[in-house]
């Protein structure tokens, strides 16, 4: 996500990431910390964007950035991204194990322990990363060339994950993390095009159309990345988002559509 964010927004947005690497050290343990990713930095300035509590950034001390002035953001609304980015690392762990990237089997059982914590906090959001991570991996064995199955697979795992952020609004989460899951795996798909292409790695227009180069898929990728960023934002819009909206609309009504642009031109973002 960090790509579509104005300068002041991402010194924010890298606030909410440097509170997740905190959280995640704090609740977990150092290994977990290393593991922080964007995206689930994402789920956490949404999470708590929905709460009305006011929050002041506050200098942070960076092992990794130890001559850095860096800020954080720390709120209980925290716990709940930690614990889902734990889960998700460690399944793209077991897939870079099994993609052949040995050395990250050596890294596995120290991540064990915070999978195991993380899955007893929030089994039944465990119980579906683990479900749908199942059903990406059947997808990915009899390699479908049906960007529904994938895409629609790995939504159906970002809207379960999404809809345990407010209870009241869960209909709609559910519709913004599957309708974003859907776009997030369709883009990725698009933009690793040659790279897959020259590793043999599972890329569902690949299998469908057996060439990078092929104009239907461009034709493809763009019918369902803007439908599925439409549907996306009429879901986000319907939040009652208490801060940082401005980041948000951002998000949602730009930067996204942005990226989109840059990935189907082939260009950088």
């Amino acid at each position: 996500m960090k790509c579509e964010l104005k300068v002041h927004e991402f010194e924010t947005y890298k606030a909410y990431y440097c509170g997740l690497c905190k959280a995640l050290k704090h609740e977990y343990t150092l290994i977990a910390s290393s593991l922080v990713s964007y995206d689930c930095a994402f789920l956490y300035l949404l999470a708590d964007s929905l709460g009305s509590e006011t929050n002041i950034p506050e200098p942070c001390a960076c092992l990794l950035h130890p001559l850095e002035k860096r800020l954080q953001i720390v709120t209980d609304a925290a716990q709940y991204p930690a614990a889902v980015n734990v889960l998700l690392a460690y399944y793209k762990m077991k897939d870079d194990v099994e993609d052949g990237q040995k050395f990250k089997a050596a890294a596995a059982p120290f991540l064990r322990p915070a999978f195991k914590k993380a899955s007893s906090l929030y089994p039944e959001t465990a119980k579906a990363v683990s479900m749908m991570q199942r059903a990406l991996s059947g997808i990915q064995e009899k390699k479908s060339g049906n960007v529904d199955e994938p895409s629609g697979a790995f939504g159906v795992m970002l809207g379960k994950i999404f809809e345990r952020l407010d209870a009241d609004k869960w209909e709609d989460l559910y519709g913004l993390g599957y309708n974003l899951g859907r776009w997030l795996y369709i883009i990725d798909a698009a933009d690793d095009l040659i790279k897959d292409e020259k590793s043999g790695n599972y890329n569902v227009f690949l299998n469908k159309y057996g060439e990078s180069g092929s104009p239907e898929i461009g034709k493809e990728a763009e019918f369902n990345l803007y439908f599925s960023l439409a549907r996306a934002a009429e879901a986000y819009g319907r939040l009652p988002v208490r801060k940082n909206k401005e980041i948000l609309d951002n998000i949602f009504y730009l930067g996204l559509k942005q990226k989109t642009q840059f990935v189907l031109k082939g260009e950088i973002c």
